[in-house]
């Protein structure tokens, strides 16, 4: 059923429903929804589902429902939570750098405003911080390339032709073009928070097989 974990040991997706059944239980809800999570700007209306599994390929959603639990799924890239001053919009979205750069913040902030979204909060949950973010030099072309002032969000490695990039800042950015100035960042570090979070850049790095995420949860009463 949950596509996102690739598995088919019946033992592992056995602990998946169970995990993801406990999470609906501390929220007192029958219904979860957790996406088949790709790196896309892709966002799912919830207000138009019935149904709820992994089968639905996007890093997004919106909805109005009262008693859904919406989901998002890290280990490393960005979980942005997002709700009206009122509370009946809610969103949130798995924004690594390709969803974040492709602008997955604004398509979903206009989505909730469509839904009459007035004052937009946002909380940014753990994710991987720029001192634990290296990347290439043609990394950091494509988003120089875009929009020059982009390279602020880069600073030199120590190794030669390499740039630690900040994720969540880039994140927080796309949140105040989006209109979003209520911004709570918990700038937690998930590569550096070992026995805290898992880290897929910190299983490669160590040789292990990356098989944890957080789940970062929102609900609309």
């Amino acid at each position: 059923m949950y596509g996102k974990y690739k598995t088919t040991d019946a033992t592992k997706l056995a602990s998946i429903e169970e995990n993801i059944k406990a999470v609906a239980h501390e929220f007192s809800s029958k219904n979860i929804l957790v996406l088949n999570q790709v790196h896309s700007n892709v966002i799912i209306d919830a207000d138009s589902l019935s149904i709820y599994n992994a089968e639905y390929a996007a890093d997004g959603i919106v909805t109005t429902k009262k008693d859904l639990v919406i989901c998002a799924l890290t280990a490393d890239c960005v979980p942005v939570l997002l709700a009206s001053s009122d509370g009946s919009v809610a969103g949130v979205a798995h924004a690594g750098w390709r969803g974040a750069k492709n602008n997955i913040i604004k398509m979903l902030t206009c989505k909730m405003q469509e839904k009459g979204a007035n004052n937009i909060k946002a909380l940014v949950g753990p994710a991987i911080a720029q001192k634990s973010y290296e990347v290439d030099a043609d990394y950091r072309e494509t988003f120089v390339q875009e929009e020059a002032a982009f390279d602020r969000f880069f600073i030199s490695s120590i190794n030669e032709g390499h740039y630690m990039f900040d994720l969540p800042k880039f994140v927080e950015h796309k949140l105040v073009e989006a209109g979003v100035n209520q911004i709570d960042n918990m700038n937690l570090d998930t590569y550096s928070n070992s026995d805290k979070y898992p880290s897929y850049r910190r299983d490669c790095h160590q040789g292990k097989t990356y098989q944890e995420n957080i789940l970062s949860a929102l609900i609309i009463r």
